[in-house]
């Protein structure tokens, strides 16, 4: 028999007494008294008794009054008149919460006395070691306070809904056509009462700990000040940030984001890609040569394909952990909408939502997208996202990625800039390896080449410098469309030609750059032929007018490098036809 003594610090009689006694005279108090405390809260054997007695009268929907709790608990033997008496001549309380809290601390503490008196007895009698004694102490511990504190919230809640319930239904029935004019005025004086005991609609004061609150989540200057942005590919990739790369279907957004990838980790600006494809099959994985890249990444690559159900279990860990210097890209992002309409901001954001939280944790992330089906009529240029706007409003960047296959380049065009300093650029791609060119010659295609080509031999054949309006004609009658030709014309200035203006005649004449003329710097280089079978190789497409020194393929391939340098070919030899209308 555990021998536990009470001292006078460990329980409050009156305040034990004030609490029950303003139960039977405000029974409307005593929802919120029982959803915070139980009968074994109280130290008096007849208090608990009484508070069991309170508790089955209310769930019976019976009155708790005098009549109703003496009956109830005379039934039980278990009625003693002083104590009852001394409960009732008790002052009600106006504010309980201070007096419920003080019940519950003192009942706290004795059970934890009775909890250190039962495992010393059980010492003493060498029922109990060491090790087994702590796991007990820890156990009770959490079972007392943590599982006691999380069912009074849980039973506040309770208390609340049904609160809030009873509101709706009383608004409901006041708008009845069987509710009477003057009827309203009760109606809206019992909803009053309701709305303030669960606090709806009462203002609370501007104080010290409300200021402590806003201090913990307010900005702070000097961090703000101080941040950094990074990049995992220069003025593309935001280090930490969303990025959404859109285009056509087939249009090698993949490739490209492996790309970006595979290089972002060998220049070690990241530590590892998760990459989550649920658009490819194995056929188009195994084309990719993605299983080569695992082999030499290993760990620092996951590749979680096909399978939803893995691919979200993997979202489920991934959430939970720390992924600073982790990428981690969406192909594309409609396959992880679960069914879900890319078109309804609601759905999109529900995704976008899992994307900022990954965000949070850390993670770069990078989000694959369609383009809408093209217009015949448009650039490829100036295509668009498809879906609702959402795609575009609830992230950092976002591009459009356009792929020039005469080039073989990538070219990204800034669609959205929040976050860093983004801008257009080009890239090639080799061994999954990027490798920036200019920009404009990335996006040059065959007849831009040609067209090209034919300006320059128009303005080397014309004895005295063209006008555009010259060049424009010739190229007009050459066969070649109006628009095409102004392009190629506006693209190659200072690049491949220049304009002066003519003081006497005020006219615009057209001249060739050359190499010290252009408008970045570029070095003289003739460009060997090793052997006949490597330039049999080799992609003689490209005749730009200047050349980059810094790579080549032996056939003057242009591999124009991040400082932009270009070469002169010395092998271009533009044939002279003659025609000039000078």
């Amino acid at each position: 028999m555990l021998n536990v003594i009470i001292t006078n610090n460990l329980y409050n009689i009156n305040i034990e007494r004030a609490v029950l006694c303003t139960a039977v005279f405000e029974p409307t108090k005593f929802e919120e008294i029982a959803v915070q405390l139980k009968a074994d809260d109280f130290y008096h054997p007849f208090h608990q008794n009484l508070f069991t007695a309170m508790e089955e009268l209310h769930k019976n929907d019976q009155p708790i009054d005098e009549e109703f709790l003496r009956e109830k608990l005379a039934k039980k033997n278990q009625f003693n008149e002083v104590a009852f008496l001394d409960v009732l001549s008790a002052n009600p309380l106006s504010n309980i919460n201070a007096y419920i809290n003080q019940i519950k601390q003192k009942a706290k503490n004795r059970k934890m006395l009775y909890i250190v008196a039962k495992i010393k007895h059980k010492i003493e009698a060498g029922e109990s070691n060491a090790a087994e004694v702590a796991a007990q102490i820890m156990a009770n511990v959490d079972s007392m306070f943590v599982g006691t504190d999380i069912e009074v919230y849980i039973a506040k809640a309770k208390y609340k809904q049904a609160i809030l319930q009873k509101i709706k239904k009383l608004k409901k029935l006041k708008e009845s056509e069987f509710v009477e004019l003057e009827e309203e005025k009760i109606y809206d004086e019992v909803i009053e009462k309701l709305e303030n005991k669960i606090g709806i609609n009462q203002k609370k004061e501007w104080d010290d700990s409300f200021d402590e609150w806003l201090d913990s989540i307010d900005m702070d200057p000097d961090e703000v000040e101080n941040k950094k942005v990074e990049y995992v590919i220069q003025n593309l990739v935001v280090k930490n940030g969303i990025t959404v790369f859109f285009g056509p279907s087939g249009g090698g957004k993949s490739t490209g984001v492996i790309g970006i990838s595979y290089t972002a980790l060998l220049d070690g600006t990241i530590k590892r890609v998760i990459y989550l494809d649920l658009d490819n099959g194995d056929t188009t994985i195994q084309e990719r040569k993605i299983h080569e890249l695992k082999r030499i990444l290993r760990q620092r690559l996951r590749y979680i394909s096909q399978d939803e159900n893995k691919v979200w279990r993997m979202i489920k860990e991934l959430l939970k952990r720390d992924l600073h210097d982790t990428m981690i890209v969406f192909d594309s992002a409609k396959n992880f909408m679960k069914g879900k309409d890319r078109d309804k901001n609601k759905d999109v954001s529900e995704l976008t939502e899992v994307f900022k939280r990954l965000r949070n944790n850390g993670a770069t992330i990078i989000a694959l997208h369609h383009t809408n089906k093209p217009n015949q009529e448009m650039d490829e240029y100036e295509q668009v996202y498809a879906g609702s706007s959402a795609w575009r409003e609830d992230v950092d960047n976002m591009f459009l990625l356009v792929t020039n296959k005469y080039k073989n380049t990538f070219i990204f065009v800034p669609s959205k800039n929040r976050v860093g300093i983004i801008e257009e650029q080009a890239y090639k791609i080799e061994n999954h390896i990027i490798e920036k060119v200019e920009t404009e010659w990335a996006k040059e295609d065959a007849e831009f080449e040609e067209i090209r080509d034919q300006v320059i031999s128009f303005i080397e054949d014309c004895k005295t410098p063209p006008t555009f309006s010259q060049i424009l004609t010739f190229l007009i009658e050459s066969g070649y469309s109006k628009n095409k030709s102004n392009k190629v014309i506006q693209k190659g200035k200072g690049r491949y030609w220049k304009i002066e203006k003519i003081k006497k005649n005020n006219k615009n004449l057209y001249f060739l750059i050359q190499p010290e003329e252009a408008e970045t710097k570029f070095k003289v280089v003739e460009f060997e032929k090793k052997n006949k079978a490597s330039s049999d190789k080799c992609d003689k497409s490209d005749k730009s007018y200047f050349r980059d020194f810094s790579k080549s393929d032996n056939c003057g391939q242009v591999r124009t490098s991040v400082d932009k340098n270009y070469v002169y070919d010395m092998k271009n030899n533009y044939s002279k036809k003659g025609y000039c209308n000078v």
